[in-house]
């Protein structure tokens, strides 16, 4: 099968460059052209330096070296050079001599095997120079300097723009080893957009601090500038909290402020910047805290403005879907966010939303929520209905069910089944109240007949 001949190749390939190393170590094959048999089989420069870095340690870890005939020990070269016996019939003073000589013969070899190991470290460390510098491009002249922004961050992270391309390298042990893994590798991302995110991924990560670039992120002429711990979540591409985020966005908040490391992953930070939060209730919020959040993603990764732009028309789309509860696009967006920064996707291809879209939408506390909420039609205040109508008292009101949603049949003075006008001593009662509550000309109309009993 063609799966299992790429497995027999890689295999293959490993088994030659071991045995160039073991020929090096052994002395048959030239250190200075190591890096060019490497070359010569195919061997990519990211894992020719690898290889180059194992020959290192075994040059190293080895003995001295002998041209042609392999790797000897020393004390079997010191034996050898001790059997050479005194020669009978000297003088006493010629045996001094002789056993003196012998000594600095002795000597002058060992001097020679360790000066042929300094050399062969050496040379190897050369070699390790000359693998780096085959990938660079040679340009032969000197080239513009570049403006794109991945360039100018490999720049600043003082790598070149080549080298930024290429992805880490995996020991040649395990890939010889392990061929489901060497399967994966020569398999790579399918998605050349998430192949490159990756890419990026791993440019920042080969930096120990990011001090340097969080200053340079923080003098761009960003509408919303950016604090520092924020700056530091999305060169990881890491999940941002926009509650937090919207806080710093604060006038008091300190945007130099950042953890202070102690050790072993440990670090100080003041509690104000750590449990700082302002919800994001509203879709301006969501707005302002989003398109901050994204300037900052493109300013590293710039092949991700197509993507946020689209991915935001969906949020908004969500947002004009469900006016009423712009809570629903708010926790669509974490969710979503929040599984990216898990496994990373395309956020603007409809079919990775989908999901988190409809777990949104049918929440059991949305779905309890829209039960409750009243139609177009809203229902009467029980107790608003329990009171008479003193419309219908007067005889103003006769259209049923009432328009104020006011009982009718029911006297507002006595509670019996009369309208107010039709029994005297109702009426003057009715009269007086309503004299009492809006004034002389309370009787005269219907506008302001419709208020309640008190």
């Amino acid at each position: 099968m063609p799966e299992d001949q790429s497995l027999n190749d890689v295999a293959a390939l490993a088994k030659k460059c071991d045995d160039l190393i073991k020929g090096c170590v052994e002395g048959t094959v030239n250190v200075e052209d190591f890096a060019n048999k490497l070359r010569e089989l195919g061997i990519t420069p990211e894992v020719a330096d690898d290889y180059i870095r194992q020959l290192q340690q075994r040059l190293r870890q080895s003995g001295p070296r002998r041209p042609r005939d392999g790797w000897v020990d020393d004390d079997d070269e010191n034996d050898n050079e001790e059997r050479e016996n005194t020669p009978e019939g000297l003088t006493a003073e010629e045996t001094l001599e002789f056993r003196k000589a012998r000594e600095e013969r002795l000597a002058a070899a060992a001097k020679e095997r360790e000066d042929a190991r300094a050399k062969a470290v050496e040379d190897a460390a050369w070699a390790n120079l000359q693998a780096k510098l085959r990938m660079l491009k040679a340009d032969g002249a000197a080239a513009k300097p570049s403006l794109d922004p991945a360039s100018l961050l490999a720049n600043l992270l003082g790598l070149d723009a080549t080298l930024a391309s290429k992805p880490a390298s995996i020991s040649s042990t395990i890939l010889s080893q392990a061929p489901h893994i060497a399967a994966l590798v020569s398999s790579g991302i399918s998605d050349p957009h998430i192949a490159e995110t990756f890419r990026l991924r791993q440019l920042f990560a080969a930096e120990k601090s990011f001090d340097s670039l969080i200053a340079f992120l923080q003098s761009l002429p960003l509408k919303e500038p950016i604090a520092r711990p924020f700056w530091r979540l999305i060169i990881q591409d890491h999940y941002v909290d926009f509650a937090k985020l919207f806080a710093s966005m604060d006038r008091g908040y300190d945007h130099n402020e950042d953890a202070k490391e102690l050790f072993a992953g440990f670090a100080i930070i003041k509690k104000d910047a750590s449990s700082a939060k302002q919800p994001v209730v509203s879709e301006a919020d969501w707005y302002r805290v989003f398109d901050a959040w994204a300037k900052g993603v493109v300013s590293l990764y710039p092949h991700r403005e197509a993507e946020l732009a689209s991915y935001r028309e969906t949020v908004v789309e969500l947002f004009r879907a469900v006016p009423h509860d712009p809570g629903i696009a708010i926790h669509f967006d974490e969710d979503i966010r929040s599984r990216y920064a898990k496994r990373p996707f395309r956020m603007d291809l409809k079919s990775e939303v989908q999901i988190p879209l409809l777990s949104q939408v049918f929440r059991p506390e949305i779905a309890h929520r829209s039960a409750k909420r009243p139609s177009s039609v809203s229902l009467p205040n029980p107790k608003r209905a329990s009171v008479p109508c003193e419309n219908w008292n007067l005889g103003y009101c006769s259209v049923e069910p009432c328009t104020n949603r006011r009982r009718h049949g029911t006297c507002s003075e006595c509670g019996a089944n009369h309208r107010a006008k039709d029994n005297a001593e109702c009426t003057i009662l009715l009269q007086a109240r309503r004299r009492a509550r809006f004034g002389r000309g309370a009787n005269s109309g219907e506008g302001s007949s419709g208020s309640s009993r008190t």
